[in-house]
């Protein structure tokens, strides 16, 4: 796990081949992704004029943590009509994850998810994982 603060910093640092951040709409998914060890490569918000849902690019050796991470946010949304993500093979050493529901939901609701998702994984306390795995 990474100092929250330091995340946030790292990614306020990253800018993309044409010197743009990373979409607001992600950011935080990102951020919690990257505080609990996800290493994330790419992303992007979604738009309506190219992929209509919200997706980010993980290096295949975050998988297990990630699979981890994805099955903590299922079990604290199983109660609720929230979208879940997914984990869809990708090529060139990286996974992607993205909403399960695409297809059915709109944009602006599955950047919401990606909003929440992301928050979640920045307020869960630290050791959080080690307790799960010890009980």
């Amino acid at each position: 796990m990474k100092e929250l603060t330091e995340v946030r910093r790292e990614i306020e640092a990253i800018n993309d081949s044409m010197g743009l951040p990373i979409d607001q709409k992600i950011k935080d998914l990102v951020i919690g992704l990257r505080r609990w060890g996800i290493e994330t490569v790419m992303s992007c918000e979604g738009h309506e004029n190219g992929l209509k849902y919200p997706w980010i690019d993980v290096d295949i050796g975050s998988v297990e943590k990630l699979v981890e991470i994805l099955g903590v946010w299922w079990k604290k949304e199983s109660d609720c009509d929230q979208p879940r993500w997914l984990i869809k093979s990708h090529a060139g050493g990286m996974v992607r994850i993205i909403p399960e529901d695409k297809r059915t939901r709109s944009l602006q609701e599955m950047q919401e998810d990606a909003k929440n998702f992301g928050r979640f994984l920045q307020e869960i306390p630290e050791g959080f994982f080690k307790k799960e795995e010890t009980a």
